[in-house]
């Protein structure tokens, strides 16, 4: 992963960060939000999630998860994610 600005195919600006902890990559808007959940590090090249009652702590570097905000978010969906589809077996048990 990158603290490099990259471009998601919408035009946006976003950083592709990991979690601390899951390690797993998310794409970060550049542009902070007064809605965002997020902190970023980017001499780690992380992100991570800012509980509710903690943003006040924040305020004005609090960043967005781009899927929340991408008019493409849906192609980047990954196959076999369960919430993004259910599915049900012959027998009617998931």
């Amino acid at each position: 992963m990158s603290n490099r600005v990259s471009q998601c195919s919408c035009g946006a600006d976003i950083y592709m960060l990991k979690h601390p902890i899951t390690r797993k990559p998310a794409p970060i808007e550049v542009a902070t939000s007064d809605n965002g959940n997020i902190v970023v590090n980017l001499t780690h090249g992380e992100y991570d999630l800012v509980r509710a009652e903690d943003r006040h702590l924040h305020k004005g570097f609090l960043h967005l998860n781009h899927f929340a905000t991408c008019p493409a978010a849906s192609t980047y969906a990954r196959r076999g994610n369960r919430n993004a589809t259910t599915s049900t077996s012959a027998s009617g048990k998931g």
